[in-house]
C-alpha cells in the first residue's frame, strides 16, 4: 500500500472517528513574556505598549509548580515529549529544575530550548542528574558583533563558555544531547557557514536551521540573500560531520514562496494539510492552551485551569479536522514558517 494512500486512509479515520487522533508532543512556557534578551525578532519587540502592560501583568498570573505538577499527574499516556520553551527565557522561571524533574519523573522525552545565557553550572548539574534528554541552546551568531544584533544585548562569549561548561560536565554521558539553533535573518545570513564551523569546534551535537517567523518584516531576508544562502547550506551539507537539518531546510526554502507584506501566498497552501496541530499543543505561562506557538492571541483552545489536558485536546477536535482538510485560517496564512505536509 503507498503512503499517499496510507495517508488519506488515517486522516479519514481521524476526521471521521477520531482514530489516530493523539496529543503526543506539548510546549510549555513557564515563563510568558520575561527575558534577559531583545532580539528584534521576537514578537515581544513587535508589540503595543498596551500589549507590553498586559504581558507584563501576566507573569503574576503564571503556573505555578504546584499546577505543574497536577498537570503531570494527569497528563494523557499518549504523550511521549514536552518542549520547556518561553514567550520569554525558560531558564528565568525560579523552579526550573524541579520543573525538569517533574518531566522525568513521568519517563517523557524532555528538550529545554534556551539563549543559553543562563545554563551556569547548577542548572547544568541538574539536567545532567534527572536524564534530560536534549538542550537546544538558541545563538544565531559566530561572532559577538552579530550577537548584538540578533539579541540586543552581549552575551556571546557567557553563551559560548557555558557551551563548553556543558559539554565537559556532560563528559561520557550522551545526555544531554546538545544542538545550536541558527535561526536565518537578515542580519546573520553572512555567518551561516561560520557558525556551523563554530559549532563543530565546540564539539556539540546537532545543528539546527530555521526561517524566521515573520514579526518583523524588515529582518526578512532579501531575494539576493536567499540565494545566497541556499548556496552556503549546500556547500555545508558536503563538509558538516555532525548531525543537522540542511535538507529539511533546503525544502523548506524550495516550497516557501518569499513573504508579503500580507504573509505568505495562499497558492502555497492549496495542496497542504496541517500535520502540525494534529498532535501538538503549545501551554502558556497563563494556562492557555493554543494549537501551535503562532497561534497565541489568535486562537485559544481553552485554559488548563479550567478543563484537564485530555478534555481540552478532544474539544479541540474539530479545530484540528478543519486544518485536517485544508482549511486554514488567517494567521496560518500570514504567520506560519513550518514546512507542511501535502494532501
Amino acid at each position: 500500500m503507498g503512503f499517499g494512500i496510507k495517508t488519506r486512509i488515517k486522516k479519514y479515520l481521524t476526521s471521521r472517528y477520531g482514530l489516530f487522533d493523539e496529543l503526543i508532543n506539548i510546549r510549555i512556557s513557564p515563563v510568558g513574556f520575561f527575558c534577559n534578551a531583545a532580539c528584534p525578532m521576537c514578537w515581544r519587540m513587535n508589540i503595543s505598549p498596551k500589549e507590553i502592560k498586559g504581558a507584563v501583568k501576566g507573569e503574576s498570573s503564571r503556573l505555578t509548580l504546584e499546577e505543574y505538577k497536577q498537570l503531570f499527574a494527569d497528563i494523557p499516556k499518549s504523550i511521549r515529549t514536552v518542549d520547556v520553551v518561553g514567550g520569554g527565557e525558560p531558564l528565568m522561571f525560579p523552579k526550573i529544575s524541579e520543573l525538569f524533574k517533574i518531566v522525568k519523573q513521568k519517563n517523557i522525552s524532555g528538550i529545554l530550548i534556551t539563549n543559553g545565557s543562563l545554563l551556569n553550572e547548577g542548572v547544568i548539574h541538574d539536567l545532567i542528574s534527572c536524564n534530560w534528554d536534549k538542550v537546544r541552546i538558541s545563538i544565531h551568531a559566530a561572532s559577538s558583533k552579530i550577537y548584538l544584533k540578533i539579541f540586543g544585548v552581549q552575551y556571546f562569549e557567557k553563551v559560548i563558555q557555558n557551551i563548553k561548561l556543558l559539554i565537559k560536565m556532560r563528559g561520557k554521558v550522551q545526555h544531554p544531547w546538545i544542538s545550536m539553533l541558527f535561526v536565518i535573518q537578515r542580519n546573520n545570513v553572512s555567518e551561516v557557514i561560520k557558525f556551523a564551523r563554530l559549532a563543530q569546534s565546540l564539539k556539540v551535537d546537532e545543528i539546527e536551521f530555521d526561517s524566521l517567523i515573520p514579526t518583523n518584516l524588515s529582518l526578512m531576508l532579501k531575494p539576493n540573500q536567499r540565494k545566497n544562502v541556499i548556496r552556503d547550506l549546500i556547500k555545508l551539507k558536503s563538509v558538516l560531520k555532525i548531525q543537522h537539518n540542511i535538507n529539511d531546510v533546503l525544502e523548506m526554502f524550495s516550497q516557501h514562496p518569499l513573504w508579503s507584506n500580507d504573509g505568505k501566498n495562499k497558492d502555497y497552501h492549496k495542496d497542504k494539510f496541517c500535520q502540525i496541530v494534529q498532535s501538538n499543543v503549545d501551554i502558556g505561562s497563563d494556562g492557555n492552551v493554543v494549537p501551535c506557538c503562532i497561534a497565541y492571541g489568535y486562537y485559544k483552545y481553552s485554559n488548563i485551569r479550567e478543563k484537564s489536558l485530555e478534555r481540552i485536546w478532544k474539544d479541540g477536535r474539530k479545530f484540528r479536522n478543519e486544518l485536517l482538510m485544508g482549511k486554514f485560517r488567517s494567521f496560518c496564512y500570514k504567520m506560519c514558517n513550518y514546512k507542511l505536509a501535502k494532501k
